[in-house]
């Protein structure tokens, strides 16, 4: 299905092709090349998109973590000194209020009695697989933002041979051969904007998988050596912030 409406817009793509080989420059051109070029980024988009990539990838990644990085070392900074000042058994009221299902599970665990050197692996893999999955959907839009030069390349192509085969000559030839590079033109400024753009979001996606999942590493063995709550909160924050600001009184 999808394969097939990534062909259908490859077809208008090189339709609208055709019709851009009898242009005058004006805004009916400018909206034709705009049209063109989505045409044929849509062609390509729909044709290199791996199957169930939504369902699969893009869903996975762009729901975001049960809490943020600081709701997190909170949630851990509290369990921790109930545990402290109480002791396990605490732990069963506490966790049924937490929002994150993997933090419910590891402190069950706890209270069961396993060993942090089991329980980590379960926190690490999860962060792994995270970011593997971030790492195949920027792959995809490497792909295609890479494809970008080239559909506008080939507008541009056409344009120009138009152009050349029309005889057009003096101030109004020159005219053309300048609009006739619009399209190569748009479609870099399009690819520098997206590039940027992804580049930025996927670094914030993975900066964000790595915190919450070292902080959660952090919390849980703190937990079950039964650290001082601000040892932990300082060793927390030494993770989080670039300088913090440590009290030593």
């Amino acid at each position: 299905m999808i394969k097939g409406l990534g062909v259908f817009f490859i077809l208008l793509f090189l339709g609208f092709n055709q019709s851009l080989g009898e242009f005058t420059p004006g805004f009916s051109l400018y909206f034709l090349i705009l049209l063109t070029l989505g045409f044929g980024f849509a062609g390509v988009f729909c044709i290199l998109l791996p199957e169930n990539f939504f369902e699969s990838i893009w869903n996975k990644i762009r729901e975001p973590l049960p809490m943020t990085v600081g709701k997190l070392s909170s949630e851990l900074e509290t369990i921790a000194g109930v545990v402290r000042q109480e002791g396990l058994l605490a732990l069963e009221s506490k966790r049924k209020d937490l929002k994150d299902p993997l933090l419910r599970y590891l402190l069950k665990k706890v209270m069961d009695g396993f060993e942090k050197e089991m329980l980590l692996p379960l926190i690490r893999n999860q962060g792994i697989r995270r970011e593997e999955l971030i790492d195949q959907c920027e792959a995809f839009f490497e792909r295609v933002t890479g494809m970008i030069p080239t559909i506008g390349l080939i507008p541009s192509l056409w344009m120009m041979t138009m152009a050349l085969s029309s005889g057009k000559a003096g101030a109004a030839g020159s005219a053309a051969l300048a609009v006739v590079f619009l399209p190569f033109m748009a479609a870099l400024l399009s690819q520098l904007i997206s590039q940027s753009w992804f580049g930025s979001f996927f670094e914030q996606l993975r900066e964000e998988n790595k915190l919450y999942f070292v902080i959660l590493e952090e919390g849980l063995v703190g937990i079950q050596e039964g650290q001082n709550v601000e040892l932990l909160r300082d060793r927390m924050k030494a993770r989080t912030l670039l300088n913090p600001k440590w009290i030593d009184t």
